[in-house]
């Protein structure tokens, strides 16, 4: 199986280097934990992440994840 890379990801969105560094943690652990949910779920589908920032400095990055976990 094949893991998701939210890095990649993100750049594809328009997130640039600095900004990428500058959030690194989060976007690891939420990395992680996408994965994590599904290696578990081998029916699971990423079917969307919205990136949002809690602060106009964008100190503060939030991710909204919506996968799909279908019950076998």
């Amino acid at each position: 199986m094949m893991e998701f890379n939210m890095f990649n990801y993100l750049k594809l969105k328009g997130l640039d280097n600095s900004e990428l560094a500058k959030h690194f943690e989060k976007i690891d652990e939420t990395n992680e934990n996408i994965n994590s949910i599904l290696e578990k779920n081998p029916g699971a589908i990423l079917k969307e992440i919205k990136v949002t920032y809690l602060d106009e400095e964008k100190k503060h990055i939030q991710f909204d994840i919506n996968i799909e976990v279908v019950n076998n």
